[in-house]
């Protein structure tokens, strides 16, 4: 699997963040953006994630580009934010339910695979609970 990034411009509006940037990214290794406030870490992400447009250049993974077939490409990818949307009113059944909706996963591919995740981190038993469920258990208040 492999992420390749190359000659993006891209930004919001008008405005260029991210000018000419290339890189690539081989499968089975980590790559970090490190960079001060405002210097297009979140704006690089955002474009590789399907979030923002670029103005031009091109980003592919495993060989599939994201302008060309859009569905396809985040089909292979996963993004998990530095802090999750979670809901309030809603159990992890629920949350899980609603994103195997809104992704059109394939209904009981997806639960076979939550099951198996949810088992190996101990949380088969928790699907009644609600977000301030879990907080409580680590002993947060909210």
């Amino acid at each position: 699997m492999t992420l390749k990034v190359e000659k993006l411009i891209g930004g919001y509006g008008q405005t260029e963040i991210l000018k000419d940037i290339s890189f690539k990214v081989p499968s089975a290794t980590a790559t970090a953006l490190i960079g001060l406030n405002g210097s297009g870490k979140t704006t690089t992400i955002n474009h590789i994630i399907g979030l923002m447009r670029a103005k031009s250049g091109a980003i592919s993974f495993n060989g599939i580009d994201l302008e060309k077939d859009a569905y396809k490409y985040r089909k292979n990818l996963a993004y998990i934010p530095e802090l999750p949307l979670v809901y309030d009113d809603l159990t992890l059944r629920e949350h899980l339910q609603v994103t195997i909706a809104a992704y059109h996963l394939d209904r009981d591919q997806a639960w076979n695979k939550a099951e198996k995740l949810l088992s190996i981190f101990r949380l088969s038993d928790k699907l009644d609970w609600f977000p301030l469920d879990f907080l409580r258990a680590c002993g947060k208040k909210s």
